[in-house]
Order: C-alpha cells, then sequence, then structure tokens
C-alpha cells in the first residue's frame, strides 16, 4: 500500500480521494494487526493456564503415590 501511495501521481484529478483510501485501508491492516495481537496474548494466557493445571494436576498424583508408598511401609 505504501508503494502505491508513494506511485501516485499528485496531478491526478483524484489524487486526494486515492491517498486516503489506501490510508483507510492501510489503517484497517493495523486494526487487523491489533486484534491478532489480542488474540495470541489470550491464546498464551489459555496456554498457561492449562501448563498450571497440568502441573497441579501432575503434583496431586505424585502426591497421591507418595502417600500410597507411605501408607504401604507403615
Amino acid at each position: 500500500l505504501e508503494r502505491q501511495m508513494d506511485a501516485f501521481d499528485i496531478n491526478d484529478a483524484h489524487y486526494d480521494r486515492k491517498i486516503l483510501d489506501l490510508q483507510r485501508r492501510y489503517d484497517e491492516q493495523y486494526d487487523t494487526i491489533e486484534e491478532i495481537e489480542v488474540q495470541i496474548g489470550e491464546l498464551q494466557s489459555q496456554i498457561r493456564r492449562i501448563q498450571q493445571e497440568k502441573i497441579s494436576g501432575d503434583n496431586i498424583y505424585r502426591l497421591l503415590l507418595a502417600f500410597d508408598d507411605v501408607y504401604h511401609s507403615a
């Protein structure tokens, strides 16, 4: 889009409208990038929560195994 904007003839009768249209499209790309970045952040948070839950589950499982070992040795 930047190259298209730079290539426009400043003497073109529709120059201002063309530039505004391309600038609008350019700005929309930034909006899309921002939306994607927010989604990435949300997915990373979900991944961290899932990993933490798995770690907690693994810890509980190890505790139960240790309890079983201690219970049988008594």
